[in-house]
């Protein structure tokens, strides 16, 4: 008990001497005309893709399973030969494995006398059963996209989404990207300072998450993701990085 009654007063005498020189310091501050302030800034670093990827689904129809597979099979052969008279390699095309079944129409249980209950031709169509493949090619010459997307177009298959660009290593790319962003986020506290009077002196702390208050969403990002258009050449790769800092501005 004694002990704890020690420590307890020098905790109480502690609090004090640090809630002053906490005022000293603000004090201190206000007095030479110290402004607190903080910016967010979002660096980018545009680089050629080093392969690009492009994901093909193939979906066939039969009245039984494994003839629905059969056609799949065939309708990925024909892909394929068809990809490599292009000129595409052939090592570079792969056939991916689907994790998990989904909810495609024909392969589900179903009610035979609902069945009945339905036009003749909605019964037939929910009998037959689906197969269901993806074909991904990856391309290391971004030029061979459009004859992927001629031999899709001549065999009535499309594209999942758009082609993805990639690099190999996006190291070198981050690195830029960050310092872009603090370059930026420099220029703009002087940009905001001067206004002011005053300048940036030091930087007191750097993040890269910011803080619980939502951020305003980039508008060009969403617009691109919707659209689907890109800003940059279609062969190229824009790795992003966001930074947060706080500066102390003095006056000049």
């Amino acid at each position: 008990m004694a002990v704890r009654g020690f420590v307890g007063a020098v905790l109480l005498g502690v609090a004090p001497l640090s809630f002053v020189a906490a005022n000293a310091q603000t004090t201190n501050a206000a007095k030479l005309g110290a402004v607190e302030f903080r910016l967010n800034a979002t660096g980018q670093s545009v680089k050629r893709a080093d392969y690009v990827t492009i994901d093909v689904p193939i979906t066939t129809k039969a009245e039984t399973a494994s003839a629905a597979r059969s056609a799949n099979n065939a309708t990925t052969t024909t892909l394929t030969e068809a990809l490599v008279e292009r000129g595409v390699d052939c090592g570079s095309i792969t056939l991916v494995s689907v994790p998990m079944r989904f909810g495609f129409i024909g392969n589900e249980a179903y009610d035979p006398n609902e069945a009945q209950e339905m036009p003749q031709a909605m019964a037939a169509m929910i009998a037959r059963k689906t197969a269901y493949s993806i074909i991904r090619i990856r391309l290391t010459d971004a030029a061979l996209v459009d004859r992927v997307r001629e031999v899709l177009d001549q065999q009535n298959l499309s594209m999942t989404g758009l082609p993805t660009y990639a690099l190999n290593d996006d190291r070198t790319a981050k690195n830029e990207a960050i310092a872009d962003a603090i370059a930026k986020v420099r220029q703009d506290a002087e940009a905001y300072a001067a206004p002011l009077g005053l300048r940036v002196e030091r930087i007191t702390s750097v993040s890269n998450y910011g803080d619980a208050t939502p951020m305003t969403a980039d508008v060009d990002f969403f617009a691109q993701m919707i659209t689907g258009a890109r800003e940059m050449p279609s062969n190229s790769v824009t790795t992003r990085a966001q930074v947060w800092v706080n500066f102390i501005l003095v006056p000049r």
